[in-house]
């Protein structure tokens, strides 16, 4: 469990790959129906969306690269409004599958702010 202003990470990593060892990474939270807020990414500045650039700008959301196929989404102080889903996307870099992979996260607010999360499946 973590209390809001506590810092949290939430980590994500991709195996049986072909292509580079190292794999590039996208982080976004899932919002009602399809739609997602852009949060971080190891690859392309221009992802991130403008509500969240000033966290990302001062370091309390960011990234950290634990290996070629692992990353880890960081929150320096947890706010109630992140509590939700939050979706790790890596592009194929397979000869063969095409597309994105991804797995989802919950990150869930409970009383006086405590927070956990539940790693999903593809």
């Amino acid at each position: 469990m973590h209390v809001e202003g506590q810092a949290v990470s939430i980590r994500c990593n991709v195996s049986d790959y072909q292509g580079p060892r190292d794999q590039d990474f996208e982080w976004s939270m899932i919002q009602s129906g399809d739609k997602s807020l852009n949060l971080i990414s190891t690859f392309d500045d221009g992802f991130i969306d403008p509500t969240v650039r000033d966290r990302v700008n001062s370091g309390d959301i960011s990234y950290k690269k634990l290996g070629d196929d692992s990353v880890e989404l960081r929150f320096k102080k947890v706010r109630a409004t992140d509590s939700g889903v939050y979706r790790c996307s890596t592009p194929s870099t397979d000869s063969v599958i095409s597309g994105n992979y991804h797995a989802d996260v919950e990150l869930k607010g409970e009383s006086r702010f405590n927070y956990s999360y539940n790693q999903g499946h593809r």
